[in-house]
């Protein structure tokens, strides 16, 4: 079961990601937005197990990455190649 307290936690670690991505003008996009949402919740898991011993999954759907980009006002910063 996913606990509100770890999301919570992950949402910042990725808003952190974020903003040093925007400040080296790197590009992301909701793909990339949604693996390292996945890999630093996997951190966060491995740091603190779930006291019930039950497996925490936390996918980073497309309803999760849309809700995500609402809540905290995230815009994708994909700059193509050949511009």
């Amino acid at each position: 079961m996913l606990t509100k307290q770890r999301l919570e936690e992950m949402e910042k670690l990725l808003l952190v990601w974020l903003n040093e991505k925007q400040l080296t003008e790197d590009s992301v996009s909701e793909a990339i937005i949604c693996e390292k949402a996945r890999k630093i919740h996997g951190n966060l898991l491995k740091k603190n197990p779930s006291s019930s011993g039950e497996g925490e999954e936390f996918k980073a759907s497309r309803g999760w990455c849309e809700k995500f980009h609402k809540r905290k006002l995230v815009f994708y910063n994909e700059r193509r190649k050949d511009s």
